[in-house]
């Protein structure tokens, strides 16, 4: 029978195994080395250094932990020749002195050198030990070397496929931002594009593809690509995502992806845009104003059929419309927080309008006192603040609108020369022709669209609302609400045309009617 020391087998195995643990902790090997040696210090010896060489263009400091009893200043790390150390090491006192070399695949790491106080400290077994702990290392230092090769790749891969420059547009700026994960994680599959068509439109897109490491980098090129051909030939922003799903669902190695594929025409400043399982746009307006967009769709690669809405807007004067992937928010796993962050950011540095990239320090402000732990893309669209006294507005029938409308009637009340009062009758007249048009133009159907038009003809600015549903029979009850009235109430005339398919709502003011009553 073998004689076993029971008590020693289980120190050993729990050594191993709390070694271990520390190794796969973190790839940031700076952090977990000096954690191993003073382990091995007492349990397995008075004094343990860990020396490694450069590999792959990185340099680990040498880390070292001494008992009580050494020396640390007489045996510390700075003896560069292993003659040296073991000379300055017997010098302290340590007479027992193993030195394991750490290797792996033919490729050296450097070594770890173990002493003791007392002579023959070190029987077989801790020989062996420390080979072991020797062999372990390297293989953690190789792992770390093949993850930061992959890491590189992958990042200089992503960042290739960015733009490099962004379309010129008249009277509108773009900003661009893209923010690596930490060291601790890996590089993911996020992007933002925009280019120019043939026929004057800029195609938009950004997403995120599951995953991560150099696969997920070469998902993204591939899909960033299918978008930008599929945008040759449709015209709506759902058929190109739904072209691509069909190209991702080609793939063997099916990855998800969510993105935002968006048009935007300069003719009228009116983004078109539609969403497959992306975290949905942010827009905001000079005037403070921040609130997200319509989002749905399934993600690319999750179904046959996106099933995908194509969702319209006027970017008004001064807004901006931002696009972002969810390393934004999600960053403290509190996605709500972090979209309420987010929009808190959104608004703050479109009101400073301080800054020429604004996607990089609506970034800076997220992670102002955290660390981002996923890759975070962001682009922004930013509209010019020059506007005339007219303007022709479009949006899909949702409640945003009439604050988005709101914001461009005090944009160009400057230029119409209104009173206080007028602006404020005007704004509340128009909030509830618009309020009338998205709650009752489609009802239970999809919303379609509203158009606003503002116009000055002389002394008189009107504002006309437009949709193209079919409204319910008014009919006289006291519960109806108050909406039609108080338009009257509000501006000089009220005129409101009604067929089976549209009803338009023009409001207009007399802008002499306070001299003319003074008078």
């Amino acid at each position: 029978m073998l004689d076993v020391d029971t008590g020693r087998l289980e120190r050993t195995v729990d050594l191993i195994s709390e070694a271990n643990q520390i190794l796969s902790s973190s790839f940031d090997v700076s952090k977990t080395l000096p954690v191993l040696a003073k382990l091995c210090v007492p349990a397995l010896a008075d004094y343990c250094i860990i020396r490694t060489t450069p590999f792959d263009g990185a340099t680990v400091p040498t880390v070292y932990a001494a008992s009580e009893s050494v020396e640390i200043d007489e045996a510390g790390p700075d003896a560069e020749l292993d003659d040296e150390l073991l000379r300055r090491l017997t010098h302290c006192g340590l007479h027992s002195i193993v030195v394991a070399p750490m290797e792996v695949m033919n490729q050296p790491f450097g070594s770890m050198t173990f002493a003791s106080c007392s002579p023959d400290a070190f029987d077989t077994v801790n020989k062996k030990l420390f080979s072991w702990f020797a062999l372990r290392v390297a293989t953690a230092l190789h792992t770390v070397t093949a993850f930061t090769r992959e890491h590189r790749v992958a990042d200089r891969l992503q960042r290739a496929l960015l733009p490099e420059s962004f379309p010129k547009v008249h009277g509108l700026s773009f900003g661009g931002a893209y923010r690596p994960a930490s060291a601790e994680a890996e590089v993911g599959g996020d992007w933002y594009d925009a280019f120019a068509l043939p026929d004057g439109r800029i195609a938009i897109s950004i997403g995120d593809v599951a995953g991560h490491g150099l696969e997920a980098a070469v998902i993204m090129g591939e899909v960033r690509q299918a978008l930008r051909a599929a945008a040759i030939v449709s015209d709506k922003p759902s058929a190109v995502l739904e072209a691509v799903n069909g190209v991702i669902n080609l793939r063997e190695n099916i990855s998800m992806v969510t993105a935002i594929f968006a048009f935007y025409d300069p003719q009228g400043c009116i983004v078109r845009y539609a969403v497959a399982g992306h975290p949905p746009p942010i827009i905001a307006t000079p005037d403070g104003f921040a609130q997200v967009l319509p989002g749905g769709g399934l993600p690319l690669g999750a179904s046959d059929a996106v099933r995908s809405r194509d969702w319209t807007f006027t970017l008004p004067p001064g807004a901006q419309l931002v696009l972002y992937t969810d390393g934004l928010i999600e960053y403290e796993r509190d996605i709500n927080a972090g979209q309420e962050l987010l929009l808190e950011a959104v608004s703050t540095e479109l009101c400073a309008g301080k800054n020429e990239d604004p996607a990089s320090a609506i970034q800076d402000r997220i992670f102002a006192e955290t660390q981002n732990k996923d890759d975070a893309a962001t682009l922004t669209l930013t509209r010019s603040l020059q506007a005339g006294a007219e303007a022709s507005l479009v949006f899909s029938a949702i409640p945003i609108v009439a604050a988005l409308v709101r914001s461009t009637l005090r944009q160009i009340s400057p230029e119409l020369g209104l009173t206080s009062d007028e602006e404020f009758s005007m704004l509340v007249a128009a909030g509830e022709a618009i309020a009338n048009a998205v709650e009752h133009a489609y009802g239970d159907r999809e919303p379609g669209l509203v158009e606003i038009k503002m116009h000055r003809d002389g002394e008189r600015f009107t504002v006309q609302v437009d949709d193209y549903g079919r409204w319910r029979p008014f009919q006289k009850r006291e519960e109806r609400g108050r909406g039609i009235p108080l338009m009257h109430a509000l501006v000089d005339g009220v005129q409101i045309k009604s067929t089976q398919t549209s009803t338009s709502i023009t409001l207009s003011l007399d802008l002499k009617r306070d001299a003319e009553a003074s008078a």
